[in-house]
């Protein structure tokens, strides 16, 4: 008995220090807070919001659980200041990695970024002669330049470019600006933003590069989508290339994060990112803080892509069009246009077109299925044209991508399975007969 007693007043104490570790008294409260204060007195980019965020603060009581407490603090002044960009957060690591002088966690930081390729996930020339890259991540180290300095030379013979910022958060303002500047013709040396630094006092003006790596594409179409996930360095690229009527911006709005800070240990194991820049177009007189930039063309993120694509290949052939309509085109080059542009809208409506069950039933050897409102050839999703015309959903076999046409809305007798060739502009037929 005697034992038993003492493990549990050994459980009882051990639990206590536990959950003394994890709670904050009342003056280490008021020490993070008068430090934090400080911190945001001195270098918070509005000096006025600074004063009213360091005097309502310390008129509230907050939890004393360490996380929650860091939690609690950090909304409160996100509430006040409506700034996205500050942060207050309880984390023993990153407090350690921000006040360590080992350099070791900034190598294990280097390699992450190295294995996802410093950000740019996908370069490629899609059809149309359209230039694509995707970039997920801002970074100023040297080999994130050279991929981009590659990335531009691979695609420098495109007649139109998209770059896809939609999962970009950010990073170096610097990648957005090398990026930007081979858009502008040899000369055309433009102020693009202004940043001012209250701590430092400080105004830097950040212009188009005068020299590129490579061949400048000043006439050149070009894209750039964007979505709630572009934040802070990625929105500022799309924001002066929209100003400067040099790129058409596709998407979502954008996160809203317009001022530059940095990350400062306040107290043992609790950090802030306080923001101290505030960027300013020469030519809005304004940023994109907390309401994010505007797309020209508003569309949801997921279908962006796909509408580009079309209204690039509507530009590309108007002349085509012209002559589709006079009948001066030849068969196949006409259906394999009609199929292009049907391909791109129903890619791009979020309101299928009606088509019935009935339509599923067995052709030939193949079947057509209905399931979960949609009707399946094989295990392709159909994507519907029309109440009879459907593409499949990831369709591209070896040969090309795939078209179901059936021949009655309601009771059809037959399918036509054709497969669409872009690149060679050629149409494949083959008719397969109900069972």
């Amino acid at each position: 008995m005697k034992k038993t007693t003492i493990l549990i007043l050994l459980f009882i104490s051990i639990t206590c220090i536990a959950q003394e570790e994890t709670l904050l008294t009342q003056k280490q409260q008021n020490k993070i807070i008068e430090k934090l204060s400080d911190k945001l007195l001195k270098s918070y980019v509005f000096e006025k919001t600074a004063k009213e965020v360091s005097s309502k603060i310390k008129q509230y009581q907050f939890p004393r659980n360490k996380k929650d407490f860091a939690k609690a603090l950090n909304d409160t002044i996100r509430s006040i200041s409506k700034d996205v960009h500050f942060r207050f957060f309880f984390s023993p690591q990153s407090y350690k990695n921000i006040t360590n002088t080992d350099k070791k966690p900034e190598v294990d930081h280097r390699k992450q970024i190295r294995q996802k390729n410093y950000g740019f996930e996908k370069v490629a020339l899609l059809p149309d002669n359209i230039g694509y890259l995707k970039i997920n991540q801002f970074h100023e180290y040297d080999e994130a330049f050279q991929i981009a300095k590659a990335s531009m030379e691979f695609l420098q013979h495109a007649d139109s470019y998209i770059i896809d910022l939609k999962d970009n958060g950010g990073g170096s303002g610097k990648m957005g600006r090398f990026l930007g500047s081979y858009f502008f013709k040899e000369g055309d040396h433009r102020l693009l933003l202004e940043n001012y630094n209250r701590e430092k006092d400080e105004l830097v003006q950040e212009w188009t590069l005068v020299n590129v790596p490579g061949k400048r594409r000043p006439n050149a179409t070009l894209y750039i989508i964007i979505g709630k996930n572009t934040g802070s360095a990625a929105e500022a690229f799309p924001y002066f290339m929209q100003a400067n009527k040099r790129a058409t911006i596709v998407g979502e709005n954008s996160w809203g994060g317009a001022h530059s800070g940095a990350f400062i240990p306040i107290e043992k194991d609790f950090i802030a990112f306080i923001p101290s820049g505030r960027v300013t177009s020469p030519i809005t007189k304004s940023n994109w803080e907390d309401v994010g930039v505007t797309p020209d063309i508003k569309i949801s993120t997921d279908l962006a892509l796909d509408f580009i694509k079309k209204e690039i290949l509507v530009k590309k052939s108007d002349s085509l069009m012209k002559e589709m309509k006079k009948g001066n085109l030849p068969k196949e080059k006409e259906e394999l246009l009609t199929w292009k542009l049907n391909y791109f809208n129903a890619k791009t409506t979020e309101n299928s077109a009606k088509f019935s069950k009935t339509l599923a039933k067995s052709y030939s050897k193949y079947q057509v299925s209905f399931k979960n409102d949609n009707l399946y050839f094989g295990k392709k999703r159909l994507i519907p044209f029309s109440n009879t015309i459907f593409y499949a959903e990831k369709g591209y076999t070896r040969e090309g991508d795939l078209i179901i046409e059936f021949d009655h809305a309601i009771n059809p007798t037959k399918l036509f399975y054709k497969v669409i060739d872009w690149d060679h502009g050629k149409v494949t037929k083959f008719e397969l007969k109900a069972n």
